[in-house]
């Protein structure tokens, strides 16, 4: 996705949360998965094109190192009680990327 190219992924488990079928890439269901889905990328070369852009601005806008790091504190913090996890955490990452 980050290459501006439409991912073809099975939409089982958290794939469907990250690939937003014809728009991001295409999802499938059922076997056999994706040589349907293949032709029909490498008959529409314009769709496929604008999946990928779009595939790309969606790592742009929600996949960025500081964005995962802030989801993974306010997820740590709302598992820890007093939030001493979180702070916790934030002093290893101050090391690591220090």
């Amino acid at each position: 996705m980050s290459a501006a190219v439409p991912v073809i992924a099975s939409g089982v488990g958290g794939l469907p949360e990250v690939v937003r079928d014809r728009e991001t890439g295409l999802l499938w269901k059922t076997r056999p998965p994706r040589w349907p889905r293949r032709r029909q990328l490498a008959g529409d070369p314009a769709f496929a094109r604008r999946m990928g852009q779009a595939a790309r601005r969606a790592v742009i806008e929600n996949f960025t190192v500081d964005r995962m790091v802030r989801r993974t504190m306010e997820f740590i913090t709302r598992c820890s009680h007093d939030g001493s996890l979180s702070r916790a955490v934030v002093r290893i990452a101050d090391r690591q990327f220090s």
